[in-house]
């Protein structure tokens, strides 16, 4: 997904075939065109205009798709600058130089074994799509947008397993006498994973949770109100939780408000970069679990 912010009339140069200046939408179509899909068009009042790339960490498919939108922002916008979660704003820009070798590569000119061999790299997950334009140019500079303090804290142990939790445990407080005889049978026959799966499908509101819980793209809003949900229903249903369920959602709900004070750091350290380089376009690579409140 992509995302692009800028003042009304951003003043980079078109791509060779274009007859005069684009307009933001248009400059987002054509980086997105075939790979990528424009979600959102903001014109602001300043100079600066923002691509802020929606991914999820573990696509390969996304990544190289990140990096064809990227390599098209840097060849015909001007794009030198690359903001990337992850990496701590106070570390500065990554270290990509060991990757560089004169005659540098252009864009355009045939493929040489180097970049044959870091396209091979992106493909097989060994770094993502800022890091793989900050390789293969130069004068791309990846900068960090994170928070060092807030990027190093992590969720308590259990605190992921805690949604699951309620979800099984509301289902057999709501499932019908044949379908509790028939998760029994399950459980009897030492069939965990199967009584766990027929759980998730045998009441309604766990089987749409379920769904949402598996998609790995649900914003911190969304994953708090479904907390919400949870529970509401387990109350209403008089679930009975397994032992630390409780004290596990809650952990997952403080673990959240770090995530969201993250969203809001790499919007400052973003915003901070784009008007420190406000001649060309910047691009920010984010998850899909910041999107939403970023944008």
């Amino acid at each position: 997904m992509l995302q692009a912010w800028a003042s009304p009339a951003p003043a980079f140069a078109a791509r060779p075939a274009a007859s005069s200046t684009p307009t933001l939408e248009e400059m987002a179509a054509a980086v997105a065109e075939e790979v990528g899909v424009v979600q959102m068009v903001v014109e602001g009042e300043g100079e600066s205009v923002i691509f802020v790339f929606d991914e999820r960490h573990d696509s390969r498919l996304g990544q190289v798709e990140i990096a064809i939108m990227l390599n098209r922002l840097y060849a015909d916008y001007g794009m030198r600058y690359i903001g990337l979660e992850g990496l701590a704003a106070e570390a500065g820009p990554l270290d990509l130089s060991w990757a560089h070798r004169e005659p540098y590569y252009q864009p355009g000119q045939p493929i040489t074994s180097r970049e044959d061999v870091l396209t091979q790299m992106l493909q097989e997950g060994e770094f993502g799509s800022a890091e793989f334009l900050g390789l293969i140019y130069p004068d791309v500079v990846v900068e960090g947008i994170d928070n060092a303090d807030l990027y190093a804290v992590n969720p308590a142990e259990g605190a992921w397993r805690a949604p699951y939790d309620y979800l099984y445990d509301i289902s057999l407080a709501s499932m019908s006498d044949e379908d509790y005889t028939a998760w029994d049978a399950l459980i009897q026959q030492k069939r965990y994973q199967e009584a766990f799966e027929f759980a998730m499908s045998a009441d309604p509101f766990v089987a749409e949770r379920y769904e949402m819980l598996k998609d790995t793209a649900l914003s911190v809003g969304d994953m708090l109100s479904l907390l919400d949900e949870l529970e509401a229903q387990a109350d209403e249903v008089g679930a009975n939780l397994v032992e630390g369920a409780a004290e596990n959602l809650k952990a997952l709900r403080d673990y959240l408000g770090v995530v969201s004070e993250r969203s809001t750091a790499m919007v400052e350290n973003a915003l901070a970069l784009a008007e420190e380089h406000a001649d060309a376009p910047l691009a920010i690579t984010i998850g899909a679990m910041h999107t939403e409140e970023v944008s």
